[in-house]
């Protein structure tokens, strides 16, 4: 890169000699037409006419002005003579300044006035008589000299450090006007040695060489720069002194919350020093964000706030959980980002490859990012985003700061959203990506192209995590297939030990990389896109969406030996047009759940992936809490949903509660350390919860050796003529005749058997009725199981973001 001001023209005003000539003649040696101007003084040389002279000894363009810019319309006359000069205008340096020091009770009226009048309206006459010429060619470069006066205060100076103050609001304000019509607009705050600072630098606070390096250079550098075509900062102050450049930043410390607005005097002047901490103290980009994030807080303290939903919960009997395989009581999923082995990377798509320690550095800023936002332990914090290394880092900062994660998935509506955040009692912070529905929700933050790593770009990281083992980490919203999703509530424990038993589950290791298809915003996604790398130690593969011949690519390019989810995806991957079994060898293992696994699927994926296929039981409550272990019996992968995961206690109860024995079916109960500590809704919590055990609502039956098959929802069952039916029962059978690729069965109601069987298939070759009764008898099914309807469609609908069935979109087919 080269800065380079061939073609454009430049005002600079106080330019006669010291930080000014050293302006503008560093202007013109880059190729910019400089206007010159500084007042002249009865009697003597104009030092205007010095610095013309200098720039056109060494070939450069230069015109002399003598307007005083504290003179009534010297602005208009200022911008005009550099345009009848030169013929155009693009950059503006407004560097005049004057003061004499004087304390400010002996101040003369007259005194204080032309102080003012030199340093602060001199600049704004000059750049407000530019802008309209500015603006209108749609480009325009503005700096103003300020002084650390305006920031530090300097005794006998007051009036001087009040003019230049303003010039730093002028800056941040007319910037946010600006930036749209291409201007940028910025302040120089420079340390140098020049006429002005002769008597400073002489006093004994400073070395004796001290001159010899604060020279202009630095800070005309710096100028240079901030009046590029290169330069995008705008509405900044920028420091320069000696061989130290720095950027000045508005920070407020993190202050106190109190319950209550009647705080009186007293309490607050006891409480000063807390106000006053300087520990982690917080930027915002515009007195409308700091108002919010004030209101915010302010909000979350109050009655209508309960500070325990979104701070420490208790899953019951958690304390059990310690063995075997623990100990699971004290993990936090911060500890396993400090304990992840090297060798895990995180992959996203074609353009991004984050390794641990990379991913340790963004998680650090962007921590600090939120805590400057006001983000405090026990707070909500939520977005919107495709997947992306952004929601992986998200995860990691929330819960590094203490705060809670509440992921929306990209599909979610405001009023949906709505929702969620009413049940944590507002966010304090909302992340989302400019193309989603979010994006216009009210307080949300609009995540830059570049990323989280823009937001934190100036954020200081934070070093040591603030989350504990019983902290809430996340808020999930279930997929709300056969009923109103819920909004499920995680702690760090739970997380923690769930990653922690992975390697023991699924036999991962280091050499692993696992495809992320799920969206990061479901449990699912979660699992192995965070909580596997980082408990296992394996890669994560990140699709920013599904697509079946990128899934297939991707599986290829980086060597994917695992694949986790619903049958859509690895379905997907094996009708797309290049698949060939060779194009996925390095697939070892292929689980899935989140949806009926019928025994046909298995045996299907089996063949064409060569691979170990197995089912997996789990929820968003309580996820993997059933699988096939590695060494299991290889029957056990397809014909069952696995034994219970360590830790996790799984029992088969009858509707009034009791324990059935093996081979009996019933609805399964279960806890365990993966156990959710309830939901926002604390109904739910407490007729979804008895004693600790969650009633999951599905049916199963447990054989002699503890190894589970799951048979449908209880929601799902059909009760036909007194005759109770598993509709998972039924799929299974209808999924194992050779012309039927998928089925979803459900129950619809009916005046004589109260309810009767429908079945929905997407079949290879024609299927009717009188088919089905005949393959039902062959393969020993009852015939009261046979549908009573079955409709054959070109696919089933499905809940975009869960990829599980639509069973509302069924239904209200059937009522047509």
């Amino acid at each position: 890169m080269v800065i380079d001001f061939h073609g454009r023209v430049a005002i600079v005003t106080g330019a006669g000699k010291g930080l000014g000539r050293s302006h503008a003649e560093a202007l013109a040696r880059r190729g910019a037409a400089v206007l010159v101007n500084n007042r002249t003084h009865p009697g003597e040389p104009s030092s205007a006419d010095a610095v013309v002279e200098a720039i056109r000894a060494a070939g450069g363009r230069a015109r002399a002005n003598y307007d005083t810019v504290d003179s009534p319309g010297a602005g208009e006359r200022i911008v005009a003579a550099a345009v009848e000069a030169f013929g155009r205008l693009d950059a503006v340096v407004a560097n005049a300044g004057w003061s004499e020091p004087t304390a400010f009770h002996r101040e003369a009226v007259d005194h204080f006035h032309k102080v003012i009048e030199v340093n602060t309206f001199g600049a704004l006459d000059v750049i407000r008589a530019a802008l309209p010429r500015l603006r209108a060619q749609n480009y325009g470069r503005i700096v103003v000299t300020t002084s650390s006066a305006a920031v530090f205060g300097d005794a006998g100076f007051v009036s001087y450090a009040a003019a230049k103050a303003a010039l730093i609001g002028f800056v941040r304000a007319l910037a946010q006007e600006s930036t749209l019509a291409g201007v940028v607009v910025n302040a120089l705050l420079p340390f140098a040695h020049t006429p002005m600072t002769d008597a400073l630098f002489a006093g004994p606070a400073f070395p004796v060489h001290t001159a010899e390096v604060m020279t202009t250079g630095p800070a005309t550098n710096l100028l240079l720069w901030l009046l590029s075509e290169q330069c995008s900062e705008t509405g900044q102050t920028w420091l320069a002194g000696g061989r130290v450049f720095q950027k000045l930043l508005t920070q407020v410390t993190r202050g106190i919350v109190v319950p209550s607005a009647d705080i009186g005097p007293e309490e607050l002047a006891a409480r000063v020093d807390e106000i006053g901490d300087p520990t982690s103290p917080a930027s915002h980009a515009s007195g409308a964000a700091l108002l919010a994030s004030m209101a915010q807080r302010s909000l979350s303290a109050g009655p209508t706030r309960d500070r325990r939903r979104l701070g420490t919960f208790a899953n019951p009997g958690a304390a059990e959980y310690n063995e075997p395989g623990g100990p699971w009581f004290e993990q936090t999923m911060c500890r396993l980002l400090q304990e992840a082995p090297e060798r895990n990377d995180l992959v996203c798509g074609d353009t991004v490859r984050l390794s641990t320690d990379g991913l340790r550095a963004a998680v650090g800023r962007a921590a600090g990012w939120l805590r400057e936002a006001g983000v405090a332990p026990g707070d909500a914090v939520a977005w919107q985003l495709p997947n992306s290394p952004d929601a992986v880092v998200l995860y990691l900062a929330t819960w590094w700061v203490g705060a809670v994660a509440v992921p929306f998935h990209d599909s979610l509506t405001s009023v949906e959203a709505q929702r969620v955040i009413d049940g944590v009692a507002g966010v304090a912070a909302l992340i989302v990506d400019p193309a989603l529905p979010l994006a216009a929700h009210a307080g949300a933050t609009i995540l830059p192209a570049a990323g989280i790593a823009a937001l934190a770009a100036e954020s200081r990281p934070v070093a040591q995590p603030a989350c504990q083992p019983a902290d809430a980490a996340v808020v999930l919203t279930t997929s709300g297939s056969s009923g109103v999703p819920k909004s499920v509530i995680h702690s760090h424990r739970s997380l923690a030990a769930k990653a922690r038993q992975l390697s023991l589950l699924h036999g991962t290791t280091t050499d692993d990389a696992v495809l992320v298809p799920a969206p990061l915003s479901h449990m699912a996604g979660l699992l192995h896109a965070v909580m596997h790398p980082l408990g296992a130690g394996a890669k994560a593969v990140i699709m920013p969406r599904w697509d079946a011949a990128d899934g297939l690519r991707l599986i290829r390019d980086e060597q994917v030996t695992m694949m986790f989810g619903p049958p859509i995806f690895t379905l997907g991957v094996a009708a797309t047009y290049d698949f060939t079994p060779d194009a996925v060898k390095s697939i070892r293992l292929v689980s899935s759940g989140a949806t009926a696994i019928t025994e046909a699927y298995v045996r299907d994926v089996s063949e064409k992936f060569g691979a170990v296929v197995k089912r997996t039981y789990g929820s968003t409550e309580a996820p993997i809490t059933c699988t096939a272990y590695p060494g299991d019996d290889p029957v056990r992968f397809w014909s069952t949903d696995g034994r219970p995961a360590p830790g996790v206690q799984l029992q088969i109860r009858s509707a009034d509660g009791r324990v059935l024995p093996a081979g009996a079916s019933g609805e399964i109960w279960l806890r365990g350390p993966e156990l959710c500590d309830g939901y926002l809704d604390p109904e739910v919590t407490e007729s979804t919860f008895v004693d600790g055990w969650m009633r999951t609502g599905d049916l199963g039956t447990l054989d002699e050796h503890g190894f589970l098959t799951v048979g449908g929802r209880i929601s799902g069952l059909i009760i036909r003529g007194g005759m109770n039916i598993s509709g998972r029962e039924v799929e299974a059978a209808l999924e194992k005749h050779p012309a039927i690729s998928q089925a979803v069965v459900l129950g619809y109601p009916d005046e004589l058997y109260g309810e009767r069987v429908a079945a929905f298939v997407v079949c290879r070759e024609p299927f009717d009725r009188p088919r089905c009764v005949q393959w039902f008898a062959k393969h020993g099914v009852a015939k009261y199981k046979v549908p009573d309807r079955i409709e054959v469609v070109d696919a089933i609908p499905v809940l975009s973001s869960y990829q599980k069935p639509d069973l509302g979109a069924l239904r209200a087919r059937l009522r047509d």
